[in-house]
């Protein structure tokens, strides 16, 4: 991921930095981009031990404890050598650099190492070698797209796929961290990994294993490639009950947040996955339970999930109202992290019915909104603001629109008419002919006409300003505006 979440949860403690690069699916765009963050020397202590207790008791003299670039030229002399302590001298070497700060994974490449490492991660008779192998893959696919391709291409999937029956646990989840960073770049190694039976064996692997390190980096690769329309629904029936059992199981952070990411993935669009999620025991409490939980890593995943149960057409939606699911995101509104905040506002425009409107009044989501739409920069998130107060104006009754009016519904609606973007003008200029149209059809009491309201903030220059833009169904909705305030004067 990118960048779900400008995060992602179980990488948080790494430092290896990458550079990042744009995916094909905007919808997980976020989360796939930050998959590929760094790694800490805590998690290398952790997980590679046994590599570091093999260096110390080598006879060798030129193993050492850190490499530069300057040192490529000697790891190569290494590996014209054919014995097997060189190459995994020269492994360790390049590993290292490409642990670096800068991990010149260009130059690493230039010194050919990608056909070494293939070689590396086949020799099931030095579980070390396989290791790093593996471990310089997985770094390389930190990378941008130009280098992940370079690695697939080089018939790496299938050998990854195949490590994951090593009996070493150490291959194994290294082997699992390269394929998650490698089908986390594209649809295309999503899909490849998919039909080389990755998922299958990722299941069955984060299934009868005991090892957490092990589940973690199942869990978080599953995430990566878990996109509802590229799965046969029988793994979805398999995967689900998996992730609901570790969420309701598990206590460590990284596997309940991945298992959420897993779950809002695969009930994205998919009316079959939601069923299948709820006959799970109680999770949807759970989820709503993570969403109070103040931390990120938890409450963006959650949002996915709720987003994913609260569409139109959806049966569910009661059902997370009389879980108070509205004060919950009330207060995720004051969140700093702007995609919260957005996807807050998503659910929150499914609740803008006549049953739920005075609920979202009592817990103030409406002032929070005008303020948000006001000082918001992002036109994305600003978008989602004023589709929810579209929403809400359009359903409102009498009473409820003069409250609006009063928490300065037209000086916010007539603000974003200065907005250079086509949606946030058209979702304005909706909002604002609801606005006048009730008027008309309703008596509104409030201090002064709309019209005058409108003048006094700027609202019938910005208008004016309108003229000129080349939008068609801008100047409709602007028509349609125009000729009713003239029929008002």
């Amino acid at each position: 991921m990118s960048k779900y979440l400008d995060f992602h949860p179980t990488r948080q403690m790494l430092n290896l930095p990458f550079s990042t690069q744009k995916l094909n699916i905007q919808k997980i765009k976020g989360a796939i981009e930050k998959s590929k963050t760094q790694r800490s020397d805590l998690a290398d202590a952790f997980r590679k031990l046994s590599i570091s207790t093999q260096e110390s008791k080598s006879e060798k003299s030129f193993y050492k404890s850190s490499y530069e670039i300057e040192d490529i030229p000697e790891l190569v002399e290494a590996l014209k050598n054919p014995d097997d302590q060189s190459h995994l001298f020269a492994a360790q070497g390049f590993r290292k650099i490409l642990s670096l700060a800068d991990p010149h994974i260009s130059e690493v490449l230039r010194a050919g190492i990608l056909p070494y490492t293939i070689e590396w991660i086949q020799r099931y008779d030095f579980p070390e070698l396989q290791m790093e192998g593996a471990w310089i893959l997985t770094n390389i696919s930190y990378g941008d797209h130009e280098y992940v391709e370079l690695v697939v291409n080089s018939g790496a999937l299938p050998l990854l796929i195949n490590l994951m029956n090593s009996e070493n646990e150490d291959v194994r989840d290294q082997a699992i961290w390269a394929l998650g960073n490698l089908c986390g770049d594209t649809d295309e190694y999503r899909q490849l990994a998919i039909n080389l039976g990755g998922l299958n064996e990722l299941i069955r692997v984060v299934k009868y294993s005991q090892r957490i390190s092990t589940i973690r980096e199942g869990c978080w690769a599953i995430s990566n490639i878990c996109i509802y329309k590229f799965i046969n629904f029988q793994l979805v029936e398999e995967i689900i009950p998996l992730a609901a059992n570790f969420l309701n199981e598990s206590q460590h952070s990284g596997i309940i947040s991945d298992c959420i990411l897993i779950l809002a993935r695969l009930c994205e669009g998919c009316e079959e996955s939601i069923s299948l999620l709820l006959k799970c025991g109680n999770i949807i409490p759970k989820i709503i339970w993570y969403l109070t939980s103040n931390l990120t890593m938890f409450v963006v995943p959650s949002l996915r999930v709720i987003r994913a149960i609260s569409t139109d057409s959806s049966p569910y939606l009661k059902n997370t109202i009389k879980m108070q699911i509205i004060p919950i995101l009330s207060g995720l509104l004051d969140s700093d992290y702007r995609g919260i905040r957005k996807d807050s506002a998503w659910c929150l425009a499914k609740l803008c019915t006549a049953e739920y409107l005075d609920t979202l009044f009592v817990n103030s989501i409406f002032t929070k909104i005008t303020n948000l739409i006001s000082t918001e920069n992002e036109n994305l998130t600003k978008r989602q603001f004023l589709l929810f107060l579209t929403s809400a104006v359009s359903a409102c009754n009498t009473a409820q629109m003069t409250q609006l009016i009063q928490m300065n519904l037209i000086s916010t609606l007539c603000g974003a008419l200065r907005s250079d973007d086509k949606s946030i003008l058209t979702l304005a200029l909706e909002s604002l002919m609801y606005t006048l149209t009730f008027n008309r059809q309703s008596t509104v009491e409030v201090n002064q006409s709309l019209l005058e309201l409108i003048d006094e903030c700027g609202g019938c220059q910005n208008l004016e300003d309108l003229r000129a833009n080349p939008n068609i169904r801008i100047q409709q909705k602007l028509y349609e505006i125009l000729n009713f305030l003239c029929e008002a004067e």
